[in-house]
């Protein structure tokens, strides 16, 4: 192939280098199923998908008991002991579908995290952090909770 300006596509002098022009191929030149938007991605399928799962993350700074509410997505605890210890109260792991992750930041008192009610954290009522950047992630069983 020799140069040429073929309409859309530029190739060089050696013929090794081809060039899309800009602005030449545009969303309505795509051959694909489905609609795009500011919403959707473009698959390696062909087909314009909306994005799902995530849920996004809330972190919270702690420095005396608190109550987890999160019931999907992820929450980061952050836990700073310097005022004394403190107990992590967890949501109920039933029908929850968030990862909690509860991380000790900064001072000597341990954090306490607490199953709701009679639930388990890895087999016990309740879980401890002594050391500061020391972390624990949780995920429900949907009966209790897990340590992962």
């Amino acid at each position: 192939v020799c140069s040429s300006d073929l309409g859309d596509i530029t190739v060089s002098s050696s013929g090794t280098v081809w060039t899309i022009d800009n602005s030449v191929v545009t969303i309505a030149k795509i051959s694909a199923t489905g609609t795009p938007s500011s919403s959707t991605y473009l698959r390696g399928d062909g087909s314009w998908s909306t994005v799902s799962g995530g849920g996004g993350y809330t972190v919270t700074n702690q420095t005396t008991t608190y109550n987890a509410t999160a019931t999907s997505g992820t929450l980061i605890v952050k836990c700073d002991t310097s005022g004394g210890a403190f107990t992590v109260n967890l949501p109920t792991a039933v029908g929850n579908t968030a990862t909690i992750i509860i991380k000790k930041t900064a001072g000597s008192a341990a954090v306490t995290v607490d199953g709701n009610t009679t639930e388990t954290i890895d087999g016990g009522l309740t879980a401890t952090i002594n050391k500061v950047y020391e972390s624990i992630t949780l995920i429900s069983d949907n009966t209790n909770w897990q340590i992962v």
